[in-house]
């Protein structure tokens, strides 16, 4: 069933509703829990998240600008991916973690369950490669993402100069 999700046709930018209908004929499960959420479009996040609001519901929010960014089967995969943060009670663990060390490591973990033709370009994996084809880190699939938060912590400084444009020794080509 994962090799017919993979291989979907490209579909340009399409608008929620759409990507809802198709969560719901092939991921029903999400779709009901997607159904549970307020949803709202705001562009003050960079792309896409859930929080719990001041009323206390379970808030989705996506940037426009991001969503029309993708395909359709991205934006359902984005749907997912929102919802798994959900499953993983990832609003509430990790909250003495470095918040951005947390994400990924977060986002690493959930990723691996959703297809790949669902995933944009860049979606964090247990397993990831600099554009150049080198190996950015290699990590065991299918863990929690404590696990992986670790993993990140070691190379952190790695990470962080690579966001900067440094390697370390000041060359900028973001090679270790």
């Amino acid at each position: 069933m994962a090799d017919s999700k993979e291989n979907k046709e490209k579909v340009p930018g399409i608008e929620i509703e759409k990507a809802r209908a198709i969560l719901i004929t092939e991921q029903p499960f999400f779709a009901c829990l997607l159904q549970a959420c307020k949803f709202s479009w705001d562009e003050r996040v960079k792309t896409a998240g859930v929080r719990v609001n001041s009323s206390g519901q379970v808030e989705l929010v996506v940037s426009r600008k991001f969503w029309d960014g993708l395909d359709g089967y991205e934006g359902v995969g984005l749907l997912m991916h929102e919802m798994l943060h959900i499953l993983n009670e990832h609003l509430v663990r990790g909250s003495d973690y470095n918040f951005r060390i947390a994400n990924l490591a977060m986002d690493i973990a959930i990723n691996q369950y959703i297809p790949k033709g669902w995933l944009p370009k860049g979606a964090l994996l247990p397993e990831m490669k600099n554009p150049d084809g080198s190996m950015l880190w290699k990590f065991e699939p299918k863990k929690a993402f404590e696990v992986y938060y670790v993993e990140l912590l070691k190379i952190k400084e790695q990470l962080e100069n690579e966001k900067n444009g440094k390697n370390g020794n000041g060359n900028g080509s973001g090679k270790p």
